[in-house]
């Protein structure tokens, strides 16, 4: 999808200059250029433009990358005791980044320098010929979509996470596909709110007549815009998924009233943890409920190497917990009890996918004592190791397979009605003995966590912000090019007494129903490309979708005031057209 956006931006751009300097290049044919001449001109423009634009973008990357780092740093040094230095810009990527913008400006531009090489001489210096609204090519073009869409349908409801993306490939191709067809239907439904609108001047019905006029040239706007847009649409969707679900995920596994942080979350085979006698100290203090430890272990399984994790049946789901995917015994008490009475383990998705087993499979792991088999007995994670291949079974099963006893996380709860600042301050003497762990209340955990989720989606929407841009230099590169085609009818709507006024708002409303079109199409993109993305991501990640309705109402919000900011450049130059200079224009 990325890909494609800039594709489009620059073919706009290109086809939009070839218009402008149409009759330039109608001289130059004339007076002996040939037309590897006229392509070569092109093409040398797109290589200096994709030179500079992409010496622009690896600075502006690395200040963008640099400055939010800056800005997680003070939290992640804090809470999780990493420090996090300056961006690392590794030569593969600067090389790669090198080659797709200046490919990409190239490409892009291929296709309209060789239009402008197949027109003729005499051709050229005479006033353009609109394009012709509804072809074959489109009839066929609609159907293939439509086939494209149907297909990619079947591939999200069939269940198959491996054809998922393809499928989400594949549908917007297809809306692609069906968009010129689609473009005077949409049209004419915005038209007609519109139309209410200017009922009196009539601005309306004229801007609606010229974008059906030409279908193509405002599918490919639209689907610019749609672009842009569904993405908007698309991380809506994803971040309103996660932030529901890591809200409960984060309550749910970090939710202790303490907890004591080693220096590496998730990395657990560079801690120092502690024996199991500052579990014990910790039970001693007065005010203290409930504490329970994880302790780690490294394993293979399927060739592969996976992390274990080592928890107390017992004391595990009163301080913390996992969220389940699957469970066939019923509840979650059953399931810690398994842990319990056998070698039995509690699996995450990507161990699940690393193995191809099902729940209720045995699993052959590979331990220093020689091979273990282990029943899986559910599948579920937590926020720590979400993201690692992971396993979870009981204290006494790592001991007797692997000989580890070290905690290297604990977690604990106070008493009810426990004097806090007494038992915090105790807790705190105890740890000083072990300065390997960070002690955190749970709450300021959660909450900084939160504070980093929402710093990074803010982010996320900024970045998004800036990438749909391209969308307002499409709809203002095919606003500007039927200006510049409709010059003498500009004049001629001017000179039977049309006002300037009146021919800005043409423009304005022109603008608006282009906005609409590629608003309809990125809604119907976003919303599917959402629910792919989530569909995605649970195969290895417990998560439910969330209907974005910020995402939906942002996309709308910013495809009209981008329609709106494109019309004033064009409406403008149209309504400060000299009459008779219009009239005159060929």
């Amino acid at each position: 999808m990325f890909v494609c956006k800039p594709l489009h931006l620059i073919f706009n751009t290109f086809r939009t200059v070839v218009v402008e300097r149409r009759r330039d290049i109608g001289m130059l044919r004339a007076l002996g250029a040939n037309r590897g001449v006229i392509v070569g001109m092109i093409l040398i423009e797109g290589l200096l433009q994709g030179v500079i634009g992409t010496a622009l973008g690896l600075g502006l990357g690395y200040l963008m990358g640099a400055g939010v780092l800056k800005l997680a740093s003070p939290l992640m040094s804090k809470f999780i005791n990493l420090t996090i230095g300056a961006p690392v810009v590794s030569g593969e990527l600067v090389l790669g980044s090198i080659v797709m913008g200046v490919g990409f400006t190239v490409l892009a531009g291929l296709l309209p320098a060789l239009t402008a090489s197949k027109v003729m001489p005499l051709e050229a210096l005479r006033p353009s010929v609109a394009e012709v609204e509804f072809n074959r090519q489109t009839g066929r073009g609609f159907v293939g979509g439509v086939v494209l869409m149907a297909f990619s349908l079947l591939v999200l409801f069939s269940g198959n996470t491996a054809l998922v993306a393809p499928g989400g490939l594949l549908f917007l191709i297809g809306l692609v596909l069906v968009a010129p067809a689609l473009v005077r239907p949409i049209a004419s439904a915005f038209g007609w709110v519109i139309r209410l609108l200017y009922a009196r001047s009539g601005a309306g019905q004229l801007a609606q007549g010229n974008l059906s006029r030409q279908p193509s040239r405002v599918a490919i706007t639209a689907s610019a815009s749609m672009l842009g847009l569904a993405v908007i649409v698309a991380a809506g969707g994803m971040v309103s998924s996660l932030t529901l679900t890591l809200d409960e995920v984060m309550k749910k596994s970090l939710g202790s009233d303490y907890l004591l942080i080693p220096p590496a979350i998730a990395v657990w085979n560079t801690d120092m943890g502690s024996t199991g006698e500052l579990a014990e100290r910790l039970r001693t203090i007065e005010g203290v409920g409930d504490v329970s430890t994880l302790r780690f272990a490294g394993a293979a399984a399927n060739g592969q190497s996976v992390s274990l994790m080592g928890l107390d049946p017992a004391s595990f789901p009163k301080v913390s917990g996992l969220r389940f995917q699957e469970n066939t015994l019923g509840s979650e008490e059953a399931v810690y009890q398994a842990l319990n009475n056998e070698r039995a383990l509690i699996a995450n998705g990507a161990f699940m996918m690393l193995t191809q087993k099902k729940v209720g499979d045995m699993v052959e792991l590979v331990s220093p004592k020689g091979t273990q088999n282990y029943r899986i007995v559910a599948v579920a994670s937590d926020l720590l190791n979400a993201k690692i291949t992971t396993a979870y079974i009981s204290h006494a099963s790592m001991l007797a397979d692997w000989d580890k006893s070290e905690d290297v996380f604990i977690q604990l709860n106070l008493k009810h009605g426990a004097a806090v600042e007494a038992t915090e301050k105790a807790i705190r003497q105890v740890a000083a003995d072990y300065p390997q762990f960070n002690i955190i209340n749970g709450k300021a955990y959660y909450d900084s966590m939160m504070a980093q989720m929402n710093a990074a989606f803010a982010a996320m929407y900024f970045i998004l912000a800036m990438l749909a841009l391209p969308s307002l230099i499409a709809m203002l590169n095919t606003l500007a090019i039927g200006v510049i085609e409709r010059t003498r009818e500009i004049g001629m709507i001017r000179a039977v007494g049309s006002t300037q006024g009146q021919i800005r708002s043409m423009i304005l409303v022109e603008a608006l129903i282009l906005a609409g079109i590629g608003v309809a199409f990125g809604l119907a993109a976003g919303l599917y490309l959402g629910y792919v993305f989530v569909i995605a991501i649970e195969s290895f990640f417990p998560m439910g979708y969330a209907f974005p309705a910020s995402g939906i109402t942002a996309a709308i919000l910013i495809g009209l005031l981008f329609g709106a900011l494109a019309a004033i450049i064009p409406a403008r130059q149209a309504a400060r057209m000299e009459i008779i200079q219009a009239l005159r224009y060929e």
